[in-house]
């Protein structure tokens, strides 16, 4: 069964106080003074909400795929701080940028969607066992 997508994966501005509220029960959250730029959806929960990871500077002009500690993809996707996030808190961001040219490509896409799904799991199986 096909579920439909909260939003069309892409890049966007997410509400600064919403992040705000979700650093306030979650600190492992990246400040909305740091990036309001989200990637996603990176998984899908149902029809209104899904997760999107925070994205920051792209360090350098590389284009290497690679996953550092703590689960951040090429040094400026955070997937283990995604946050869920519906319509009504997106603004869709269509600046063509180094960081929207990286998410946006289809294999890196992929692998941003499988590492939420691994990190989504753990986090479950981990919550459960507590």
């Amino acid at each position: 069964m096909h579920h439909k997508q909260p939003m069309p994966y892409g890049m966007y501005r997410v509400d600064k106080d919403y992040i705000d509220y979700m650093k306030e029960r979650q600190p492992k959250i990246i400040a909305s003074e740091i990036t309001d730029l989200y990637v996603g959806p990176v998984l899908t929960v149902d029809e209104e909400w899904g997760f999107y990871a925070p994205v920051t500077p792209k360090p350098d002009e590389s284009d290497k795929m690679f996953i550092a500690e703590g689960a951040v993809i090429a040094n400026f996707v955070h997937v283990r701080e995604m946050i869920p996030c519906c319509e009504r808190i997106l603004t869709r961001d269509t600046e063509s940028t180094p960081e929207s040219e990286f998410c946006m490509k289809e294999e890196n896409r992929r692998m941003i969607e499988l590492m939420a799904a691994v990190l989504f799991e753990a986090d479950k199986e981990r919550g459960e066992k507590e």
